[in-house]
């Protein structure tokens, strides 16, 4: 005869403890987004390797390198962006003949399908975009620093 699956309280109470402080801090686990609002992704390296942006890569600037570094390290992103950005263009140009490649191979129907399956995905994404930028309902509505009412 087999025993009846009971949990134990303990382990009802560790799950309940682990999922408050997951929602608890779920906000600091997340990537800052970028000062341009864009996630990071394709081309962000050619923006950062940008000179006259004058940023260097992540953690660089927290070894408290001197100005003297920090222009070599700029020349040398500006440098290799030169040889990258063409690598980019020839990458994605492989990828467009690949992607055309593979879907002469598909039947109409089969093509239609994965277009509708593009356009609903692209459709969520663009949802996700729009809700991240609205504040969650009941939250307050934050306020530009230093633009406090008098």
């Amino acid at each position: 005869m087999k025993r009846p699956v009971t949990v134990s309280v303990r382990w009802i109470a560790l799950i309940w403890l682990a999922g408050m402080v997951i929602a608890a801090n779920g906000p600091s686990f997340a990537q800052e987004p970028a000062a341009s609002g864009k996630r990071p992704g394709k081309g962000s390296a050619a923006k950062k390797a940008d000179k006259s942006s004058g940023r260097v890569p992540a953690y660089y600037a927290k070894v408290k390198i001197t100005a003297e570094q920090r222009e070599k390290i700029l020349s040398i992103q500006e440098e290799f962006a030169a040889k990258i950005d063409p690598l980019r263009k020839q990458l994605d140009a492989l990828t467009k003949e690949r992607d055309a490649k593979m879907a002469a191979v598909l039947t109409p129907e089969q093509q239609n399908k994965i277009d509708e399956m593009k356009a609903a995905a692209k459709k969520t994404r663009e949802g996700k975009k729009t809700a991240k930028d609205k504040p969650a309902a009941g939250a307050p509505e934050e306020k530009p620093a230093g633009k406090e009412k008098e």
